[in-house]
């Protein structure tokens, strides 16, 4: 990734470039790339918005993780939390060789997952974004 690591709004312009990805692979039907970008861009969103509170950049993917820090910090995103939960095991099973058997999401919940980056976004960052 091209920016300085330490620069919030660096992960904010990949994070976005991330979910227009994404919505760009699901219109396509490509649904399991889409949900990887959409847990690309969920992570980025949160790393960039942790980072201006001034949070030290952690190695992670776990999107709960990151969800719980920013709680921590006074931001209400329980509404993301099964979603952070879902995008980041769907994360490790695509990256993954797992034993997982969780079905596939189908289009609604591909749909509904996307609707949720979505307004996490717009959470985290209230000035114009996407």
């Amino acid at each position: 990734m091209k920016g300085n690591p330490e620069n919030s709004l660096d992960w904010k312009k990949i994070a976005e470039a991330d979910f227009l990805k994404s919505q760009e692979d699901i219109a396509l039907g490509k649904s399991s790339y889409g949900l990887f970008w959409l847990q690309q861009a969920s992570e980025k969103a949160l790393k960039s918005r942790l980072i201006q509170t001034g949070w030290a950049l952690q190695k992670t993917h776990d999107l709960m993780a990151l969800t719980n820090q920013l709680q921590s910090k006074d931001f209400d995103l329980g509404f993301f939390e099964a979603t952070a939960i879902r995008l980041t095991d769907l994360y490790f099973s695509e990256r993954y060789v797992t034993a997982d058997d969780d079905p596939a999401p189908d289009e609604k919940e591909v749909n509904q997952l996307s609707k949720d980056v979505l307004k996490l976004f717009k959470i985290l960052f209230p000035e114009k974004t996407l």
